[in-house]
Order: structure tokens, then sequence, then C-alpha cells
């Protein structure tokens, strides 16, 4: 009787131990296939209250998706995102105004430098200051803002202030310098041209005798500085953090402020007689490093590299990005992306204004994957993106910039959504309203996707290549063009087509009159785009200048291998 009663006993212990287990191995199984699927947009989301100070530093460990301790900020994403294991390890910080805080964290270090904070393989330097509550504060730089970013050896965060470092294992790693700039080229070549510029005589006709010419009030940038990174290719967690000193938070604070205020009213003061584009398109980038296909590799550190020669030259007053600016195949955490196309901008502090591609056509959830990049992209330094939201505006990236030459319009930049590679009436009708003045200034008009009209029928004139030639399956009605030009715009930019870069004489009839536009392809910007017809082709980027005091609007190119500008044209002469 014992025995039967001991044996039931046991057998009632051994199902709560086999549930028990059962249920603990299909909470692993969801945690794992959970962390691996699509991006959390709430990895996009910042922390960046910068009158607040960091006074603690901690890597958690956990089961799941936990919840960080009480006081503390749960960093996103995981150190170990998108990779197997039990656990997930987070940064997790605690912020406090400074008259509250007993000590503040004053630097992030490599590992094996100041006190070690680490969990499992994770592991990094901290170095604090004490704070008395007796003494005055030190006027010293201290950390202000943490962010995880996901990257490899060509990421690092070029916004003013912030520095990041590869989190390391508890043991030293080995490090190298990576260079995100080419050499700087002479300092006596001027912005626009270098020492191989000729124009030949069609160029002179081209643009009618004249030119873009050196602006006196501009110098040369100089290179991005090198970097400190892992030199690993795996794909891993990097720790970045903002820095500032009390006496110089007033002064940031104030900055941004008058800039967010030029940005809510789309408002680009100059005082310059010249006004100059770079347009870039097609950058499509991801976490790693490049693409490889059949043995071949790309790499997005050449683009890099291309783009700061080209800001560093050229100096730009406004940078364009019309489109494909993420490779979805090889992208896990969007806002690393960003950060990593934008390095050049951000480190030559260069304002900056993006639309959509078709990067995200036919995903489910495709407007909340652009709305949460657009939030992030909109908190950037220099970038004129809003989030203005209008459901009956077709597109998200739809924006007009107007540059104020003395206290006068004197440009309009435009820029629409050609979401699903198309624009729609309520397009046009913003472009009424903002045109509903007859107005003698420069309008230029950007993005994404080709018009009907970019492939014409017969003979037409044009400058530059134009090797895609196949249907383009354009759902924009062809009337829009007669649209765009009776609002007063000169030039329509575009991208998308990767192995098209000339610039096309479109003509529209108007009172039995035949008026000219010019309708111009960037080419693909990034190496890490495909080109099937040419997968040597040479990568471009466009500029536009406009000359307030002779009243004429160029454009011209720069190849990433040629190195110098070409295709000189005038687009438009008052």
């Amino acid at each position: 009787m014992l025995n039967h009663r001991f044996k039931l006993k046991y057998l009632r212990s051994c199902r709560k131990i086999f549930l028990a287990t059962f249920i603990f191995i299909c909470f692993v199984i969801f945690t794992f296939f959970n962390r691996n699927h699509d991006l959390d947009l709430s990895l996009l989301s910042s922390n960046d209250d910068i009158s607040l100070v960091v006074s603690d530093l901690k890597i958690v460990r956990c089961i799941g998706n936990c919840s960080p301790p009480t006081g503390y900020i749960k960093l996103e994403p995981s150190l170990n995102y998108k990779t197997s294991g039990l656990f997930n390890y987070f940064a997790v910080i605690k912020k406090q105004p400074l008259n509250e805080a007993i000590r503040v964290l004053v630097n992030i270090v490599p590992n094996g430098e100041g006190d070690v904070v680490s969990m499992g393989k994770y592991a990094l330097g901290v170095k604090w200051m004490n704070i008395s509550p007796v003494e005055e504060i030190p006027d010293v730089e201290m950390v202000r803002s943490v962010e995880i970013l996901m990257g490899m050896g060509d990421l690092v965060d070029a916004r003013e202030g912030w520095k990041s470092l590869k989190i390391g294992s508890p043991h030293p790693s080995k490090k190298s310098l990576q260079h995100i700039s080419t050499n700087p080229r002479d300092e006596n070549t001027p912005s626009g041209s270098s020492e191989q510029d000729v124009k030949t005589k069609d160029e002179s006709e081209i643009t009618g005798g004249d030119s873009p010419s050196e602006n006196p009030d501009k110098q040369i940038k100089p290179s991005m500085e090198s970097a400190i990174v892992d030199d690993s290719t795996v794909i891993g967690p990097l720790i970045t953090f903002f820095k500032l000193s009390p006496s110089r938070e007033q002064s940031y604070t104030s900055n941004r402020k008058h800039f967010e205020a030029l940005k809510s009213q789309a408002l680009f003061p100059t005082t310059s007689n010249k006004f100059k584009i770079i347009q870039l398109s097609d950058l499509h980038f991801g976490q790693s490093l490049g693409k490889c296909i059949d043995g071949s590799c790309s790499s997005d550190l050449r683009t890099l590299r291309f783009i700061d020669e080209s800001i560093r030259l050229e100096n730009p007053d406004l940078v364009i990005i019309t489109g494909d600016l993420i490779d979805l195949s090889r992208s896990i955490d969007y806002k690393s992306v960003i950060l990593k196309v934008l390095q050049p901008i951000l480190h030559n502090n260069i304002k900056f204004i993006f639309t959509f591609g078709d990067e995200f056509q036919g995903l489910s959830n495709a407007h909340e994957i652009k709305m949460s990049i657009l939030t992030f992209l909109s908190s950037l330094p220099n970038c004129y993106n809003v989030v203005n939201y209008d459901p009956n505006l077709y597109g998200l990236t739809n924006y007009n910039i107007k540059v104020i030459h003395n206290e006068k319009d004197a440009v309009f930049i435009t820029l629409l959504d050609s979401q699903d590679q198309k624009l729609d009436d309520s397009q046009m009708n913003y472009l009424y309203r903002l045109n509903n003045q007859e107005q003698s200034i420069f309008k230029l008009l950007f993005f994404h996707y080709p018009l009907p009209q970019f492939r014409p029928a017969g003979r037409f004139k044009l400058l530059g290549t134009y090797n895609e030639k196949h249907p383009l399956n354009s759902k924009t009605n062809e009337k829009f063009l007669a649209d765009i030009y009776n609002c007063g715009y000169n030039v329509v930019s575009v991208g998308h087509e990767h192995e098209n870069d000339a610039c096309i004489s479109s003509e529209i009839e108007k009172n039995n009159d035949l008026k000219k536009i010019w309708l111009c392809y960037n080419a693909i910007t990034g190496d890490s785009g495909d080109t099937k017809l040419n997968k040597d082709y040479d990568r471009k980027v466009r500029f536009y200048e406009i000359n307030l005091d002779s009243r004429k609007l160029f454009s011209w190119k720069r190849s990433e291998l040629q190195k110098k500008p070409f295709d000189y044209q005038l687009i438009h002469k008052f």
C-alpha cells in the first residue's frame, strides 16, 4: 500500500517536472524566434535628453525581453541582437539632473581601461566623476546620452559630440585604424573644379559660355579623422555616447533651437551669392561591409570615401538624398544603417534632407517603418526632414525649402515622395499651392522614380550617358510634367535608374509654343547597388549651383573613378 502511494506521488512529481520543463523549453523557443523577427521599430527611439547626465551604466542579462531595473532606461537593441542563445544582454543607464547625482559618467573606454562593466562576454570600461554636495562642480564633459548601434568596422557615430566604441569581450581586443576618407586633395584646388578641369567647345556652348566658379567665401574642408574601430568582420554591438560640459550646454541648446526654428518654417537663409546642392541617390547601405555575389564584394566604405571627398572638394550648402538609402537584405537595425550612411554629411556639418524611394515597396508595414525612420531622421542635427504626416497628401516626404537671400525668397527646393513608383494628384495640388504666386525665382524638384517623359520617343537632346532604355513602368500621369512646368520648375532630378546619368531636354507645349525643361538623372551613388549592364559602372553624384548674381542655374557631375567634375551645363537663365 505504501509502495503504491509512493509510486503515485513519484509519478505526479515527474509529471510536474516534465510539464515545467516543457513550458520552459517552449518559452525559450518562443523567445529565440521572437528575437529573430523583423526589426523592432522601437530600436529607432532615442534617449537624447541632454539636460540630464548619466549617473550609472550596467549590462544586465535576462531571458526574453525583460524590463530594466527600477529607475533605469533599457537601451535597444540587445547586445546580442539577432543571435541565438538562451539569454539576452542589455545595456541599461540611469539619468538624473546634475544637481541630484552623486557621480557622473565622464567617459566610456575600451575594456582594460577604467572601471570594468561586464556581463557574459560583453565588457567595456567606464570612468566616473564623483560629485560633492559642498564643492563646485568641475566644468568637464559629461555623458548625457547613450545608445546601442549594430555594425562592423565601417560604422562610426559622426554626430557632433558623439563618440562610438565597439563593445568587446572581457579580454582586450586588437584594434586597427580605418579611414573613412581618402587622402586630402591639394588644398589649392578651387571648389567645384580640379587641375584637369578644362571645358571643351561643346561644353562651352551647352553652358552658354559660363560655368560655376570658385566661391571665395568657402574653403576645402579637411578630411574625416581616422577612427579606432574593431577589426572584426562580424556584425556586433557598438556603444555610442554624447558628451557635453555644463559651460557649453546653453550654447549647444541655443544653436539647436535656432536651427529647429528655421526648419519648422523650411527656411534656409544665406548671405552668399551662390547656393550649391549635391544630390545622392540609390546608396543601398546595410549593416555589413558590403554585398558579395559570386565572389565579388561591394564596399560601403568605398562609397563613404567617395561622398566625403566630393563634399570636401565642392563645399555644398545642402545634401539631397533621393531614395533607396537602405538595402533591406542586409539591414537589421535601420538606425545604425542611417548613421552609417550619414557619416560624411554629419562630419562635414552639412545640412541635408531625404525623400524615400521604393526600398519598402510591397511590405505590409511599410508606412509604419517609414514613419519610424522619418522620426529618427528628423531628430538628427542639420536635418530638414520633419514629421508632418498629412493623410490628404500622398507619401510622407513632401517638402519645400525656401532659400532666403537679402530677406527675399531666392530658390525653391521641392522634394516629393514617389511612393510605389508614382506621383499622384494630391502632390500636384501641393505644388500649385506652393507656387500660387508668379515669382521669378529658381525652382528645383527632386524625387526618386522617373516620370514617363524620362523615356522619350524618337530623337531628343541629352547630355550624359543614357544606358537603361527598357520600358519605364511609371504609374504617374503624363500630364504632371506640364503641371510641374506651369508651377515654374526649371529642372526635375531623380534617381532609381542606376546606369543613367543624363539630363534630357524635354519639350512641353504651352500656348501653341514649345517650352523646355531639363529632366536629369543622378545615377547610382552606392557601390552596393546593382548595375546589371556594366558591373564596373562608375558611381556618381550630381551638383546644382545657383548663381544669384548672374541669375543662372548650372549642373554637373562627379564620378568616383574620374575624380573631377564633368558635363557642365546651363540649366536655366532668367
